[in-house]
């Protein structure tokens, strides 16, 4: 069984990297992830070019303010009857700054 990641790589506010979640160790067999929205806690992130190809979600993250670190919400939602909604909360550094 895959888990989601507890961590994303750190990258300074200046950088924009892609990031991926595998949802696959939060799913039954057969069922897949039909959509993922992306979120960041506090607000401040900006995500571009988001793909969705079940179980993995994928997105450019960009922004953010150096020393702070950020807890990246992404939530799926299922295809089963009734509705699933797995989310992974990574968390994300931005390098620089105060620490």
């Amino acid at each position: 069984m895959r888990t989601v990641p507890t961590k994303f790589p750190d990258k300074t506010e200046n950088e924009a990297w892609v990031y991926t979640v595998d949802f696959s160790g939060a799913l039954s067999s057969g069922v897949s992830v039909v959509s993922a929205v992306w979120a960041s806690i506090p607000g401040g992130l900006v995500f571009t070019n988001e793909v969705l190809a079940s179980p993995f979600a994928t997105a450019r993250i960009s922004g953010g303010v150096a020393g702070k670190t950020y807890e990246v919400s992404v939530k799926g939602v299922t295809d089963e009857s009734p509705t699933q909604e797995p989310e992974a909360l990574p968390t994300l550094k931005i390098l620089g700054g105060k620490t």
